[in-house]
């Protein structure tokens, strides 16, 4: 379902639809059927490295941001069109407007896990090259946090768009992590793709350093 086609209050079966078909042209297309995900256009390691993120806890990751930009176009959709969120729009609850309301969510309270989730979320699904360092570190002060989520988003973001890998090591350093990440990292030592082996060495050589 396109915005055009976007009842002003949608349903929760409309609004997941509108979710979903946004989904299947964005960053993490490949991750959902029938979407516009082309491998065969794509180079082979880099599809193969994708397989291995999902084999890695990558797919329950990309299930927990599905459902969060659910929960937070739900979220929007129940403010009163009254509400000055509104102002100056069509009144549809779009992801486009759910930066400006996360914003207005986090100035009343900066510990809103759904909100901050939302921040993570967007980031990823948009392709772009911050993996929600800030907003997993003020998960961590509000103990809401797991050690595999800034882990595999970091790595997803890699495979997308930039190095992630100094910016994790230090939001695992600051958050007093490095042994619990490593706990994890080690699980990847059977993942069958080379380049998502190296990534988790690098990043456990860099945990390891003085």
């Amino acid at each position: 379902m396109s915005t055009e086609h976007l009842a002003t209050i949608p349903t929760d079966d409309e609004l997941f639809e509108y979710l979903v078909g946004h989904l299947r042209r964005s960053a993490i297309a490949w991750h959902l059927e029938d979407s516009e995900f082309r491998p065969d256009l794509l180079d082979a390691g880099f599809v193969a490295s994708l397989s291995a993120f999902s084999a890695v806890g990558g797919r329950e990751l990309l299930d927990k941001l599905i459902d969060t930009l659910f929960d937070a176009l739900r979220r929007l959709n129940a403010m009163p069109r009254s509400d000055e969120i509104w102002v100056g729009t069509n009144g549809r609850p779009t992801l486009f407007k759910l930066r400006d309301h996360v914003a207005v969510v986090l100035g009343a309270n900066p510990g809103d896990p759904l909100a901050l989730w939302t921040q993570i979320a967007l980031s990823i699904v948009h392709g772009s090259s911050n993996f929600g360092a800030k907003p997993f570190r003020r998960l961590h002060h509000e103990g809401v946090d797991d050690v595999r989520w800034p882990i595999l988003a970091a790595l997803v973001t890699e495979l997308n768009s930039a190095p992630t890998g100094n910016e994790l090591v230090e939001l695992l350093d600051r958050t007093e992590r490095r042994d619990e990440a490593r706990v994890f990292l080690a699980t990847f030592a059977d993942c069958p793709d080379p380049w998502v082996r190296q990534w988790r060495d690098d990043v456990d050589a860099a945990l390891v350093a003085d």
